[in-house]
């Protein structure tokens, strides 16, 4: 058996996609400053709702690929196959990532680290041959812990540091506002 599998590569190849999405385009931005301030997006020009279905249609994309994968990887097919803690999984390890509960911020590399930290951390509960219902309080604890450091007040940032969050949201809004004064000029132009 290979150490790289097919299913691998695609998983990489789309998470590479994905964060070229999210860090290098403006429906990238568009999206975190939606995930931000809503209201503070569509008053800058951001088109919400098209914005917010172009997410939704990658995320059903992403989870036909997943779930092709994973049918693919059991060669069964039943409906009921993702069911059980599944999600419970999928909400903890992109939390565990850094990914906010709240959105306007997350990466799919956190995420990454997030899903090997969940993996490792169910491969050791279940070699040590714990019953599920105390794997799911340890999970539960662990995404709890990691909900809990999302939403406790950090201190502020020194001008100009490398986690000066509130000035790359207003940088991102600027270039957000930028871009709309561009196209308007575009256009009557």
């Amino acid at each position: 058996m290979p150490f790289i599998t097919y299913p691998f590569v695609i998983a990489v190849g789309l998470a590479i996609f994905a964060q070229f999405i999210l860090s290098r385009t403006v429906f990238g931005r568009r999206m975190f400053s939606i995930g931000t301030n809503r209201r503070a997006s569509e008053i800058s020009g951001v088109p919400n709702r098209g914005v917010i279905t172009r997410v939704y249609m990658f995320s059903g994309f992403c989870a036909a690929v997943a779930s092709i994968l994973y049918s693919a990887r059991l060669a069964i097919g039943q409906p009921s196959l993702g069911g059980g803690n599944l999600l419970l999984d999928i909400i903890g390890a992109a939390v565990i990532g850094g990914t906010s509960l709240f959105g306007g911020k997350g990466s799919v590399r956190g995420t990454f680290f997030g899903v090997a930290f969940f993996v490792l951390l169910l491969n050791i509960l279940n070699a040590m041959q714990l019953s599920p219902f105390v794997i799911d309080a340890v999970k539960g604890l662990f995404i709890l812990v990691a909900a809990l450091l999302d939403i406790t007040p950090h201190p502020p940032a020194q001008p100009g540091g490398a986690h000066d969050s509130p000035a790359r949201n207003s940088r991102t809004l600027q270039s957000l506002l930028w871009h709309r004064r561009c196209q308007r000029a575009s256009v009557s132009a």
